[in-house]
């Protein structure tokens, strides 16, 4: 005769729900690696913006930034990066500067230089070249919100948008042949990914320890010590 039958099924059934419940974390776990990596991050490819002769700086504005996952409590922090274009010839300045600024920092700083104002719209660039006869003044002398000169410079989009981003040869000369790269990084990512594979192994457990108690503590004693 069975003892406890209705023990025994509760304990099969909590064996089964946490076996379903660990497997759905583990994938879902599974599915937040591939997508964002161990640090949370994500990389989008803005792609080379057209290059116009002459023109000696780019100039983007950028409405809204957002950096979370819809139905998640994940939120992160964005920047621009900026690397030199495929065409880009060896006798150009390796240096790249970027800087973030309110659009009439930035439109007092290009006054009479020749650039160009980038839109990007449905995945592609359109370029619209704003003329000038005066030459750049050095970067260093403006009050850039933040700023970064290397020959990959990255800046974080802090603050309230829009931003406003201007973009430039380490030297002030034209043309200028760049790639932009738009970075998400989701600070508590690691720790949800830490705290979700605990969390499933620990299901696992309770899935052994009760589907051991359904099969053998709870099991009908002829199970338990057959006849000889």
């Amino acid at each position: 005769m069975t003892r406890h039958p209705f023990l025994r099924f509760l304990a099969w059934l909590a064996c089964v729900a946490c076996l379903i419940a660990a497997v759905a974390i583990g994938l879902g776990t599974a599915w937040f690696w591939q997508a964002f990596g161990g640090q949370g991050r994500v990389i989008a490819n803005l792609g080379a913006i057209p290059v116009a002769d002459g023109s000696r700086a780019i100039v983007i504005d950028i409405d809204r930034v957002q950096a979370t996952v819809p139905d998640l409590p994940l939120r992160g922090t964005a920047s621009l990066t900026v690397k030199p274009g495929q065409d880009r010839s060896g006798d150009q300045p390796a240096d790249i500067f970027v800087g973030l600024a309110p659009a009439d920092v930035v439109d007092a700083y290009l006054a009479g230089a020749p650039y160009s104002v980038g839109r990007l719209a449905e995945g592609s660039w359109t370029v619209t070249q704003v003329p000038g006869d005066q030459p750049l003044g050095a970067p260093a002398d403006v009050p850039w919100t933040v700023s970064a000169r290397s020959a990959s410079p990255s800046v974080p989009l802090t603050g309230q948008a829009p931003f406003t981003v201007a973009i430039l040869n380490g030297d002030g000369a034209a043309p200028v042949d760049v790639r932009l790269f738009l970075v998400l990084t989701l600070v508590e990512a690691s720790t949800y990914q830490a705290w979700a594979i605990g969390l499933a192994i620990g299901l696992l457990v309770l899935a052994w320890t009760f589907g051991y108690v359904a099969a053998v503590r709870l099991a009908p004693r002829a199970d338990r010590w057959p006849a000889r």
